[in-house]
């Protein structure tokens, strides 16, 4: 385990208790299909059940890719989760962007360990999402852990009152288990209150920004995890967890770990399967986040033949490395399915929808234009100039601009019959060699 920070709980010993036992929580999260975290996380998992401790490898949520759908086999339903049965994961809490998602039940089908949503109902039969269980019992060496999940909000579902439903469940549980976990998307208020719940041992809760762990004599411990990966070490006698600590694991500075087969998987490409391990092109590196929008919102634009292009930062993904690229590449650099828009917009609205955030953020990666800010002092920047084509930006000009479709953008936007995959791909395969560069067309002053 590679921790940069570990919290470590000490509780009381239980009085009178007789058999103290261990046991490795890995907890992972948005790992969101990567195959490469997804065998570093394996082979991470690997050498701490070598160590010989009782280990369970649980994914907190949102474990499918964005485009899932966009990957065919002929054995297989879902690429993430054919990922997650050969890194040998034992559960999977189903997150706000699993369970919402077409086809999740087909996925969830092909899992080889339990997939859990304990409050989450589908609203027209009141049962909980096919393929899915309230509750499980998984072995960790000789002992039993009982494992609820709990969901904050599920779009597309009914979902109970927290509490009430750990209430509801624990009983049903306790008398089968050393050991009860309730795995979280929960608020901290809410966590409060879980932790109460009789019978509750350990909460899981995937808390953004922060890692700790807190212990409360009488109550559940709690791991507030705001890493994607993290081990959570227990020790604990007669049901009741004596010490703990929690880890972060810097999953970006895991050792690389010999990647899964991915030669029975493919990706529609211009109209083609292409397999996810053959080169369509190769890459000279350089790709950094602004590198990688950059290159972008060039190919929509060019492709569009608009004036401007523009691709939101937020969809930006991982750009390449130096080598070969495929289609496994192309996933990571847009990790989304869009059909290139063209809309037409006045300069004044370009002028607006160019300004920063509230929080003096960038929201978009333009092409075609120099934006220049005022660089921001105590206050956020404000936008000061726009040059399109070389030319100041002219307020009661229209200018035809590439965007992708499904953002929220001014004005109609027309989707084409190209999608922005198929773009990049094309602009990859006519390329010697594709390079991130980042120019003058974002300034500060």
């Amino acid at each position: 385990m590679r921790p940069f920070l570990t919290i470590v709980v000490a509780l009381l010993a239980v009085p009178g208790s007789s058999i103290a036992a261990e046991l490795t929580l890995i907890y992972s999260v948005d790992v969101g299909g990567e195959a490469a975290s997804l065998a570093q996380i394996g082979a991470f998992s690997k050498g701490v059940r070598e160590g010989g401790r009782p280990t369970l490898l649980v994914d907190g949520g949102n474990a499918l890719s964005p485009v899932e759908e966009a990957y065919v086999s002929r054995r297989h339903s879902s690429l993430s989760v054919h990922l997650m049965n050969r890194a040998g994961y034992d559960l999977w809490f189903a997150g706000h962007r699993d369970a919402s998602r077409d086809g999740f039940s087909t996925y969830a089908a092909t899992a080889d360990f339990p997939v859990i949503a304990t409050n989450l109902h589908r609203p027209e039969t009141g049962r909980p999402p096919l393929q899915v269980q309230s509750l499980t019992v998984v072995r960790a060496g000789r002992s039993k852990v009982g494992v609820i999940g709990l969901s904050a909000t599920m779009e597309g579902y009914t979902v109970g009152d927290p509490i009430s439903a750990a209430r509801y469940y624990i009983p049903l549980l306790d008398s089968q288990c050393d050991l009860i976990v309730a795995i979280t998307d929960l608020t901290r208020e809410e966590v409060s209150r879980l932790a109460k719940v009789e019978g509750l041992d350990v909460v899981l809760n995937r808390t953004p920004g922060e890692t700790a762990g807190e212990a409360i004599e009488g109550e559940a411990f709690v791991a507030h995890i705001g890493s994607r990966l993290a081990g959570i070490d227990l020790s604990y006698e007669a049901g009741s967890v004596t010490n703990a600590s929690v880890s972060e694991v810097d999953l970006d500075h895991l050792p690389e770990a010999a990647g899964f087969d991915l030669s029975d998987w493919s990706v529609t490409i211009e109209g083609q399967p292409v397999s996810l391990s053959s080169p369509i092109g190769q890459s000279s590196g350089g790709f950094m986040h602004a590198a990688t929008g950059y290159y972008i919102s060039d190919v929509i634009r060019e492709a569009a033949g608009t004036d401007l292009g523009l691709v939101s930062v937020g969809h930006v993904g991982q750009g390449p490395g130096k080598g070969p690229v495929t289609p496994s590449d192309l996933i990571h650099i847009y990790p989304y399915e869009a059909k290139i828009g063209v809309a037409t917009l006045k300069g004044i609205q370009l002028r607006e929808l160019l300004s920063l955030s509230e929080i003096g953020e960038l929201m978009f990666y333009p092409s075609g234009a120099v934006v220049v800010y005022e660089r921001p002092s105590e206050s956020v920047g404000t936008l000061i100039d726009i040059l399109v084509g070389g030319m100041p930006l002219e307020d009661r000009k229209e200018y035809t601009v590439a965007v992708e479709t499904g953002v929220h953008f001014p004005g109609r936007v027309r989707a084409t019959d190209t999608s922005v995959r198929d773009a990049l791909a094309g602009a990859i395969r006519i390329s010697p060699s594709i390079k991130g560069v980042v120019d003058g067309r974002i300034q500060k002053r």
